[in-house]
């Protein structure tokens, strides 16, 4: 079973659930900019480091690096998905 943004048969409270915190983050982001950003990590099933407990995208949307970025769905999955 594929866990990602793409539609498939017999995911589809994944993908609607999935869509909707994409969605609520953006919302988020748009009523509280620009003093707090909310951005989302979306991980796909896709054995990455990220995937085995890494936290390395979470450090970068947390540090000043990050500072202009919200609203953003940052997906970690390894080049299985490009949006």
């Amino acid at each position: 079973m594929r866990l990602d943004h793409r539609l498939g048969m017999g995911v589809d409270a994944y993908a609607v659930s999935k869509a909707g915190i994409a969605a609520l983050t953006r919302q988020l982001a748009l009523e509280l900019a620009p003093h707090i950003r909310v951005n989302c990590v979306a991980p796909s099933a896709v054995d990455t480091p990220f995937l085995r407990g890494g936290i390395g995208p979470i450090l970068f949307l947390l540090g000043d690096g990050a500072g202009d970025i919200t609203g953003q769905v940052l997906h970690v999955n390894g080049g299985a998905y490009m949006a």
